[in-house]
């Protein structure tokens, strides 16, 4: 069973600090369950288990604890074979099943610390550190009513079998509170004793609020809790501090997340909100409007201004302000400045990794890591809201004019909620944008402008500048940008001239025009570091910094760009510097060094492996072969790796840019088209990607490089169920190769081959089509070509699905999987999941091809290919019909189609409808036009398999009709059709169903 990263980390966690607990000196067959609360050994149980140990006064004593964890000494353990429930065995001893998890027991002297008799628990202090430990209910007594509806998991070892560890997982919900024995009511099942004294966790934060009371004999469905809170322990004075243990914990979870999600770990940096530098001038005017205004019934504020005129240090200044007033707030600052921040589903991830370090919520963040999450946002954005409004949080959402043209509705839709969600509760929003606010925003607006006059004195006295009435005139003029006024306390030479009043500006052209002049006048070493900075348009580390500037005597050159007023910024993501002194760098450095700046910058990314940065420096250098060619080289491992939306950005500018010259876009025809054409595949636009390779066939004649293309050609075709012309290509493209020595040229007979044999497949020429992929494999085992072994492999299991050969087509999927994963290819692991979700949906294995079918989902939507992402819809439609949840079938098929047909992918189209009416069927709503429709498109093009199977599925919803006459006639020819063709499975179904008067079963379809 696939689990997100988030129940991964759950799962470790409790196999790492739930035991069971044994003190066979006193009784030997006494077993309960305990649950370290920190690291030193703090252990929660049953008092009733422990009660000999307190009532006769003895403190120290010796025990045994039991994990039920992996054995580390050479036995591999792979957390997705034993579940949490069987995830650990889901109320069903799961742990020893798998034969991957064994007893790691422990003797260890404790002390008996304290007990609480009418609850139920006692507290132990054991000598032994755990590897993991688990959070206490941090909100005390107060926090009840925030149970009322909460998921709960209670987790336990058993007395079923003494001879292996069976630790279980009991899910349930709350009842109510019994404030007369300082316990909670809860309903789940009671499997068995010795589960007394486990933690009960709440899935809404993680957080331990109770621990299992002793098993009652007569009571199966519900049971109680001894109520536990942070509060209640740290009375006990133990001196650890519960509330930075669960905080620890927290973010122990965030790093555990982020290290399997590269996009939440990228949005986990950038959450920081910056501090304000150590000479500032704080309480400006502006900032105690914003203040006031926020501590009101209002919940958010719009500041509008100029680029430079202070909107971001008043949004920080009041958001540390108004944190200080209440312990409990949090500040988390969001930037839409970043191109990839521009989109409700980053803005809603960004929020929930907040939300799950500094406020322990698990419920955005674990919807975010479900599977369907990147097509349907809404049940995060519900949680995300609901957390808005329950917690005290302060957003800083900066430069919201970088979305004032966006089509995403959802976005808006989301900013908007979010204001309405802090209203309701005690969260606080503070939007800044050169703009004025979007429809739909109603937080009232707030001008920066700069410094006010007297403010202007007082900040320069900060750094020792004094000046007269005169002067500060003369400075006023530069006060609606800050960078000028901090220039004035930076640059002694400026400074005279702006004293002085020599060409005193007014506007903001003129204004800027007047300091950029200045930054010219930087020394070159200055310069060099910060057009560095100002390249990479991100912040930088200082190992890239010193790379990238390549200047003499960086360190100290470094130091004096961060003296007060510093140039250089820092922030936790690395350093930066303001957008006007950026575009200053830019404007006014010599058009050689700034190309000079960005090869080297380019030639760093691409070292490191950041290939579509490199690409988009040497875009803007104008080196667009270099750019094209680098991507060219990566083209593979970035769709792979999802990044197609990236990719087009980057070939866009290209394109725009090769207009300009005819004997450039020449040049880079082929390699442009080539890109183009695989970011069009990937997108299912197979159209586009018919022309884009056809065009680059056009461009050579070498044999082995034109084989290539045609071969691509042909995938495209056939992906757009042109068949004849798939054919046609590859043919062509084997002709070309045949017979030849030539490693690549091998190579492109192999795949030109192997696309034969997808043809071969569709049209239920089986004998011809695993010859046809055995030959491939053979060839890819020369070759050491692991993407097509992976393949090859996955043909050759279609094929054996397609004959009823479970066991031979589960192997070759699996081998096909081993081969993906063995060189990271997400494409072709997805594919592999694909084909063995629908053997164990054959195999009636229905859960097991869910799990597969739903983790290919997920792949297919993180590379954005949505034929893949389709397929996989199919098969989680299949198998939920298969399970009879009807509803949730429906709604895949639903979704599949939709994807099939925004793609044109006529046959995949037919699968779906024919999918759709079967169950329709099925659930009394036969529509005959959808088998008709089916049919139609599968006669056309030949496909003898789908002929064989639409007919044998159109005659079973007759019969449901109770047209037997008519269903009798289809079953007849299916069964002549199904005989000429030597389709085995489905010539012995139609026998079954013609041999039993009446039978109309739901019919398992298998497409090849």
């Amino acid at each position: 069973m696939s689990r997100s990263p988030l129940q991964e980390f759950v799962t470790e966690q409790i196999r790492h600090s739930v035991v069971r607990v044994k003190d066979p000196e006193a009784d030997p067959d006494s077993v309960c369950t305990g649950f370290f609360i920190d690291d030193s050994g703090y252990l929660i149980t049953a008092f009733h288990s422990m009660k000999h140990r307190f009532l006769v006064g003895e403190e120290d004593f010796d025990l045994t604890i039991e994990f039920d964890t992996p054995e580390f000494d050479g036995v591999e353990f792979d957390g997705a074979e034993a579940e949490e429930a069987a995830e650990l065995g889901d109320g069903v001893a799961g742990a020893g099943a798998t034969g991957l998890m064994s007893s790691v027991t422990v003797a260890a002297h404790a002390r008996a610390e304290w007990c609480d008799p009418k609850a139920d628990w006692a507290l132990l202090k054991v000598d032994y550190s755990p590897a993991a430990y688990l959070p206490l209910n941090g909100r005390g007594r107060a926090s009840r009513d925030d149970l009322s509806d909460a998921e709960l998991h209670v987790y336990g070892f058993t007395m079923m079998d003494q001879s292996s560890l069976k630790l279980a997982l009991f899910k349930g919900n709350y009842v109510r509170h019994m404030a007369e024995k300082r316990r909670h009511h809860i309903s789940y099942v009671v499997r068995a004793e010795g589960q007394s004294g486990g933690p009960v966790m709440n899935m809404a934060n993680g957080e331990i609020i109770g621990s299992v009371v002793g098993y009652r004999e007569r009571e199966v469905m519900t049971g109680e809790a001894a109520e536990l809170d942070r509060e209640t322990v740290t009375a006990l004075g133990l001196g650890i501090d519960l509330r930075a243990m669960a905080h620890e914990w927290h973010a122990r979870a965030a790093r555990f997340i982020t290290a399997r999600n590269p996009t939440l770990a990228v949005l986990a940096e950038e959450l920081s909100v910056p501090e304000l530098p150590n000479r500032f001038l704080r309480g400006r005017e502006i900032v105690e409007t914003i203040e006031t205004l926020l501590g009101s019934d209002l919940a958010s504020v719009f500041v509008h201004g100029a680029a430079g005129s202070g909107k971001t240090s008043v949004c920080v200044e009041a958001a540390h302000d108004l944190a200080a007033q209440d312990p409990g707030t949090s500040i988390v600052r969001y930037d839409f400045s970043l191109v990839r921040n521009r989109s409700s589903a980053m803005l809603i991830q960004a929020l929930s990794m907040h939300l799950l370090v500094s406020k322990s919520c698990f419920e955005p963040i674990r919807e975010c890591l479900e599977s369907g999450f990147l097509r349907d946002h809404s049940k995060a954005a519900v949680e995300l809201l609901h957390a808005v409004r329950t917690h005290r949080v302060i957003m800083i959402v900066e430069n919201l004019h970088a979305v004032a043209d966006t089509e995403d509705e959802e976005l808006l839709k989301l900013l908007v909620d979010l204001e309405s969600a802090a209203k309701l509760g005690r969260s606080k929003v503070l939007f800044n944008s050169h703009h004025q606010p979007p429809m739909g925003i109603g937080a009232p607006v707030v001008e920066a402008n700069g410094f006010a006059g007297h403010e202007i004195a007082e900040f320069l006295r900060l750094y020792d500048v004094e000046t007269d009435h005169v002067s500060l005139g003369n400075i006023a003029k530069l006060a609606t940008n800050i960078l000028c006024v901090e220039e004035v306390a930076r640059s002694p030479e400026w400074r005279r001239k702006v004293l002085d009043g020599q060409d005193g500006p007014a506007g903001t052209e003129k204004l800027q025009r007047y300091w950029i002049e200045n930054y010219a006048r930087l020394p070159e070493r200055q310069r060099g570091v910060l057009l560095a900075v100002a390249v990479m348009d991100r912040p930088v580390s200082r190992v890239e910094l010193e790379e990238i500037s390549d200047v003499d005597g960086f360190s100290a050159t470094f130091e004096k760009l961060q003296r007060n007023p510093p140039l250089i910024r820092t922030s936790q993501e690395g350093y930066y510097i303001h957008s006007d002194t950026r575009m200053a760098m830019l404007t006014s450095s010599d058009r050689r060094q700034v190309y000079d700046t960005r090869l080297r910058a380019a030639h760093f990314c691409r070292e490191k492996g950041s290939a579509l940065e490199g690409a988009r420096l040497l875009v803007q250098s104008e080196a667009l072969e270099d750019a094209l060619e680098l991507l060219y080289q990566r083209r593979e491992s970035l769709i792979a790796s999802g990044s197609v939306d990236e990719l087009e950005q980057v070939l866009g500018d290209i394109v725009e840019r090769a207009e300009k010259s005819a004997e450039l876009r020449k040049s880079v025809a082929r390699e442009l088209n080539i890109l183009q054409a695989s970011c069009s595949t990937m997108r299912g636009e197979y159209s586009a990607a018919r022309q884009h390779w056809a065009h680059a066939a056009q461009t050579t004649q070498v044999p082995g490089e034109k084989a290539a293309l045609l071969r691509r050609l042909g995938d495209s075709c056939r992906l757009a169920s042109d068949y004849d012309a798939a054919i046609r290509h590859y043919q062509e493209a084997a002709a070309l190769v045949e017979g030849a020595s030539d490693h690549a040229e091998l190579n492109e007979f192999a795949w030109a081959s192997l696309g034969l044999g997808k043809l071969d497949r569709l049209h239920a020429d089986y004998a011809q089509a695993l010859e046809r992929y055995g030959n491939a494999r053979d060839s890819y085992s020369t070759l050491f070509d692991r993407t097509g072994l992976a393949e090859a492999e996955f043909g050759i299991g279609e094929v054996n699905r397609l004959l009823g050969a479970w066991g031979t087509s589960e192997t070759a999927y699996a081998s096909s999987l081993e081969h993906a994963d063995s060189i990271g290819n997400v494409e072709r692991r997805a594919y592999a999941l694909w084909g063995l979700g629908e053997v164990c949906r054959l195999t009636g294995r229905f859960d097991a091809a869910l799990d597969h079918h739903r983790v290919g989902l997920e792949l297919c939507l993180k590379l954005g290919d949505r034929r893949s992402e389709g397929w996989a819809l199919l098969g989680i439609g299949q198998a939920e019909f298969a399970a009879e949840r009807m509803e949730s079938a429906r709604a895949a098929y639903e979704e599949a189609l939709e994807q099939f047909e925004k793609t044109k992918s006529s046959t995949e189209v037919a699968h779906a409808r024919l999918s759709l009416a079967e169950l329709r069927s099925v659930g009394g709503e036969t529509d005959l036009g959808l088998y008709d429709a089916a049919d139609a498109h599968y006669r056309g093009l030949s496909l003898k398999h789908c002929m064989v199977q639409s007919s044998l599925a159109k005659a079973l919803a007759l019969r449901r009709l109770g047209r037997h006459r008519d269903a009798n006639s289809l079953l007849k020819q299916a069964q002549k059709l199904a005989k000429k063709y030597e389709l085995g499975p489905e010539e012995r179904m139609i026998d079954v169903v013609r041999g039993r008067r009446g039978y109309a079963p739901a019919l398992a379809l298998n497409f090849p």
